[in-house]
């Protein structure tokens, strides 16, 4: 995608519900949540869509991901414990 949001295109191919992206700090890699395997878990692609990776699996849902400035660490938000 260009700066003026031109040339814009879908990197991921599923109806599931998938959101708040977030650009790793070099800007090579997306991570976001996604419920395509029935509970919010955390994915990581690569700023192109391929290389796609799930990094959490839990039954708790995960969402929310923000990047360590040096973009080495991921954190998240979860229900794991049964609060927010």
């Amino acid at each position: 995608m260009n700066v003026d949001g031109s040339d814009q295109r879908r990197l991921t191919e599923t109806d599931a519900g998938e959101s708040f992206p977030a650009w790793s700090p070099d800007g090579t890699e997306i991570s976001f949540d996604s419920d395509r395997d029935g509970n919010w878990e955390i994915y990581v692609m690569a700023s192109d869509g391929s290389d796609l990776r799930r990094l959490t699996n839990d039954p708790a849902d995960d969402w929310i991901t923000s990047w360590s400035p040096d973009g080495s660490q991921i954190v998240f938000e979860s229900k794991r414990d049964g609060k927010l």
